[in-house]
């Protein structure tokens, strides 16, 4: 299926390295906060340089471990998710769309193109796309997280599109520490997440070296959609007061569309095809007795011919998939994380770390809904007399007798000695084989090595290599085998007519398990040197130039491995082709930075910066690539920096985009052509002049596409999902960014403590690789006439209107399938994102405030967004949509216009106080689901989080909190724009209040 990217493309930094937000204690100096301090020398994340008064020439946004401990962060995206430059992506929430993976999406660019670092350097992925899964970085391991957000291609390479997320973990540590969590929803006092860490390190030879080992442990339990009122139902907005409960077609006793004519499957003809459909309403069959509920319906098997085969069914005819999926998918994680270093002599340090974590999780959907076209021998034991009826009175294959009674028997009509069969198309939940599962057994690892040191005064180097390998083990339950079913139907083993009406023989001979193996390696490689060249240096200035330069090699290999269950043949999860590639590329990397003027009248410090990275990949399409940035500083005054930078970044495709064979997925869309999603409404209920207009050209616009005339405004799609393929394409080249960020940073004099940001970004992006997003190339086509969209259909459809490219699937051959569009991945996109960031920093003590010197100090926080401009244009002949403020099947996840962090702190002696608001504003569905007015906004939402942190002794700390204390209301949407469980869940809380408690021990 593709990824949660897919479902929408909308974008949404910002702070002065060496300023970062200190969560227990009052703000430091830039230095203490900026990162690690060696020679005097600072290690900045956003530039290779390293010198005592560097600042990055990037903004940057730095989360503390300290902020992670007061929210009780047990996967770092959790945190990440809150900061207003991330759109959420895949989470602990996304059960489907998900793949039990955890990942970052800056400013909504796609997880793609943020570059996962830890230490500086790249870590390993987790699926063919190379992105990496956070579960697989502790947050019990994380000192403090970097986001560097824009272009950083030229210092990092390919894939910091959008930036950086730096993962700095703990080193340099002297002692032993236990650190132990719980936390549980209040709601109904579930979801438990449990977590453990021990570390210990210290120092050995002297002090010239230091070792540092982490043990963690994480167990979350599963919550399922059934146990919240807000989820438990499949919701649908069809423009009434209120929610209608929806579903599935696919319903536990079966629903039959009439098709076609066969003779034991093997000849049709055209007399027979045009007798395949009736004039009149459908017929119930069966009384829906459900046990132990799970569908909201009254007739649960229905046979309906009329015109174009569409069943006319009522929404409580549907089946309800809600309850089955899971609202928080459960995980287990062990990690152990070992460092060290060693001063080998003045002039060279060995330092090394590894890194290794085991993480299974698991998904669950409701059972199977296998449909498709069937051959139904009309001699089958297993078809109820009065459906048997129906069935020989809809296909008219039989005369009367003398009496003029229809003849009940069946017979062999055109005397070739076989009893007739019948095809018709099918949908049913197939419950006897139970839940659908996807384990996924996760191991990953990666050690490093390297040798770094001063030359001289002037001059250091820095030479490493490092290994990563993530091996992914899932084991899929829960599927049946299309063509043992079809073969269990004509020998009457398989009995489709009637609820649990499947032996659990036969269920057993339909089923099956299937199972995927991934292997995903890296290799990196860099040697570089840094350093100042004094005999390059401003007359006006102090500093000579900075200058950092060296040479990079990096491999990236992929391989999927599925078994043969998981081909065309499986129903239940998507089929899994076979997926293989690897690709390299050799680089040379250099960066400059140079002081113009310092310590002058109105130009405290004036600065040039510059970096560039030629790289050679070994893809075909893509080769050698160059990559850039510009920019400069200007304090006019000590406190205050004005600062611009200009990138070109460039991200090569992954080995997925270049080689993923076609397999089908499900996207939530809804086609402009059928009602009963809302469309034909709006335009009837538009004004007569615009309304008349716009539906006669998607009238035309669509029987010109290859919906029958008749089936146009009719409710013939099956579900709130659309079955389409999508596949790789070896013919991409890279895509092109350019980002442009200016900011101001004010610590003034006269409010000590006092950090005040702003950046204006402008992020636009070229030839992007993009699975164009299905509702995009359905209103294209359908409501525009865009050739370029209508390229996806071939210009037919079967008909009941339901697929595309005739009425055969190309893989699996089926009659009757409703697959719409063929969609490879193309260079054709286009994203534009601009914006402005704010951040507040602030600490002081009472007094500073008029209050008394024994009421403690304070710290605050703030992050803000305002987006400005949030584009995605699908097509190069259609306009850009735009996404700022809007959700759904089109923009996907919430792009609120503004949005924002807060966190107040009280230190009071040994009691930190700490207080955080997160404010997420309205949006409006982006206009492309036909919903009614339940489901067209969304409105803000705020969430209050508060935590005791309290310091018993020198050796123990106690922690208390609640996330989400106000307990806010969960947005319900339908299913037509909604990405799970009637909401956004990953952008909005959906477990209510949580309740936590900590403690950390040191010995």
């Amino acid at each position: 299926m593709p990824s949660k990217r897919i479902a929408g493309r909308c974008l949404r930094t910002t702070m002065l390295s060496g300023v970062a937000a200190a969560a227990v204690a009052p703000i430091t100096s830039a230095v203490a906060q900026e990162g690690a301090v060696a020679d005097d020398n600072i290690v900045v994340t956003g530039t290779r340089i390293q010198r005592a008064d560097l600042e990055s020439p990037s903004p940057i946004t730095t989360v503390t471990s300290e902020q992670l401990v007061l929210t009780n962060t047990v996967n770092t995206e959790q945190f990440l998710n809150t900061l207003p430059q991330v759109i959420p992506a895949f989470d602990s929430t996304s059960n489907n769309p998900g793949d039990g993976t955890a990942t970052v999406d800056l400013r909504g660019l796609g997880v793609e193109r943020t570059l996962v670092l830890v230490d500086g350097t790249r870590f390993v992925g987790s699926a063919a796309t190379g992105v990496v899964d956070l579960n697989n970085i502790p947050a019990a391991l994380v000192e403090r997280v970097d986001v560097v957000t824009g272009g950083a291609s030229a210092l990092y390479g390919s894939d910091a599109v959008s930036g950086v997320v730096n993962f700095i973990l703990k080193d340099d540590f002297e002692g032993v520490q236990l650190d132990i969590s719980n936390e549980l929803s209040a709601a109904g006092w579930d979801g438990n997440v449990f977590q453990a860490a021990l570390t210990a390190g210290g120092n050995f030879a002297d002090g010239r070296g230091n070792a540092v080992v982490s043990l963690s442990y994480t167990n979350r339990e599963a919550l399922f959609q059934g146990e919240r009122e807000f989820s438990r139902d499949t919701l649908r907005d069809n423009g009434t007061d209120e929610f209608l409960l929806a579903g599935s077609g696919s319903v536990l006793g079966g629903q039959f569309i009439s098709l076609a004519r066969t003779d034991n499957g093997t000849e049709t003809d055209a007399d027979d095809e045009q007798a395949g459909f009736l004039n009149a309403g459908g017929t119930p069959f069966y009384p829906c007795t459900p046990p132990g509920g799970g569908q909201t319906c009254t007739n649960n098997v229905t046979f309906n011919g009329a015109p174009g085969g569409r069943r006319l069914i009522a929404p409580q005819d549907e089946y309800n998939y809600a309850p089955v999926n899971y609202l928080q998918i459960p995980q287990e994680r062990y990690s152990i994380y070992a460092g060290a270093s060693y001063e080998i002599n003045d002039h060279m340090e060995f330092y090394g770390r590894g890194l290794f974590a085991s993480t299974v999780v698991d998904a669950q959907l409701a059972p199977t809904p296998a449909g498709g076209a069937l051959i139904l021998n009309l001699d089958n034991p297993n078809i109820p007399d009065d459906f048997l009826q129906t069935l020989i009175a809809t296909y008219d294959f039989v005369g009367v007798d003398a009496d003029g009674n229809n003849i009940s028997d069946v017979q062999d009509r055109d005397g070739d000695g076989e009893v007739d069969d019948i095809l018709v198309s099918f949908g049913r939940r197939m419950t006897e084989t139970g839940a659908r599962n996807d384990l996924r057994d996760t191991n990953s690892f990666q050690i490093m090595g390297g040798l770094r040191g001063d030359i001289n005064e002037n001059w250091s180097y820095d030479v490493f290599a490092q290994f990563g390998r993530t091996s992914i083990s899932r084991i899929q339950t829960g599927n049946l085998s299309f063509s043992a079913l079809q073969e269990g139907v004509l020998d009457g083993s398989v009995n489709l007519f009637g609820v649990d009406s499947i032996s659990p023989e036969a269920a057993d001979a339909i089923s099956r398990t299937g199972a995927v193996i991934t292997n995903i390696e890296q290799i990196q490689m860099v040697a570089a040197v840094n350093g100042l060249v004094e005999g390059v240096q401003s007359p006006f200035a102090n500093s000579p130039l900075g200058v950092a330069l060296g040479v990079e090699y990096r491999e990236e290999f992929s391989d999927v491995i599925p078994d043969s269950v998981l081909g065309p043949d499986v129903r239940g999860f998507n089929a899994t082709l076979p997926v293989s590639g690897r690709y390299d590329v050799y680089e040379l990397f250099g960066e400059v930075q140079m002081p113009i003027i310092q310590d002058a009248p109105f130009a405290y410090e004036v600065s040039l910066n510059g970096a560039y990275r030629y790289s050679d990949y070994s893809i075909a399409n893509v080769g050698s690539t160059h990559t850039f940035a510009v920019g400069g500083d200007w304090s006019p005054s000590e406190g205050y920096r004005f600062r611009a930078q200009f990138q070109r970044a460039v991200r090569a495709p992954n080995v997925a985009e270049l080689f993923q064979p076609f397999s089908n997925g499900f996207p939530g869309a809804a086609d402009p052509c059928s009602s009963g999603n809302g469309l034909f409404d709006e335009l009837t209920d538009g004004n007569a002049a615009n309304g008349e207009v716009a539906e006669a050209t998607l009238r035309a616009n669509c029987t010109a596409n290859g919906v029958p005339a008749g089936q146009v405004g009719q409710a013939f799609q099956l579900s709130a999902q659309i079955e389409s393929l999508f596949g790789g394409n070896p013919n991409l080249s890279e895509e092109t960014a350019d980002t442009l960020t200016i900011g101001l940073v004010a610590q003034p004099s006269f409010l000590e403590g006092l950090t005040l940001q702003i950046d204006y970004y402008d992020i636009s992006i070229e030839d992007a690789i993009e699975f164009i997003p299905l509702q995009a190339i359905l209103d294209g086509c359908y409501q525009q006439g865009d050739p370029f969209s209508c390229s996806f259909f071939d210009g037919s459809r079967d008909p009941n209107g339901l697929g595309a490219r005739g009425a055969r699937d190309p893989i699996t051959g089926e009659i009757g399938a409703p697959f719409f569009s063929l969609q490879p991945e193309f260079n054709t996109g286009a994203l534009e994102a601009r914006g402005i960031d704010f951040q507040i920093q602030y600490a002081f003590d009472a007094d500073q405030v008029g209050l008394p010197a024994t009421a403690g100090s304070f710290t605050m926080q703030y992050y803000g967004n305002y987006t400005l401009k949030n584009d995605f244009q699908a097509s190069p002949n259609l306009d850009p949509i735009e996404c700022a403020g809007q959700f759904g099947a089109t923009c996907g996840e919430p792009i609120p216009e503004y949005s924002h962090t807060s966190q107040f702190n009280w230190l009071y002696g040994p009691l930190t106080t700490s207080l955080r608001w997160r404010y997420i504003g309205s949006v409006e569905e982006d206009g492309t689901g036909g919903v009614g007015d339940l489901s067209d906004s969304i409105g803000s939402r705020n969430y209050v989080d508060v935590t005791l942190a309290y310091n018993v002794n020198d050796n123990l700390d106690l922690t208390l909190g609640v996330q989400n204390i106000n307990d806010a209301d969960v947005p319900l949407l339908g299913d037509q724009v909604s990405e799970q469980a009637n909401t956004f869940p990953a952008t909005y809380e959906t477990l209510g209040r949580q309740v936590f408690i900590g403690a950390s021990l040191r010995f």
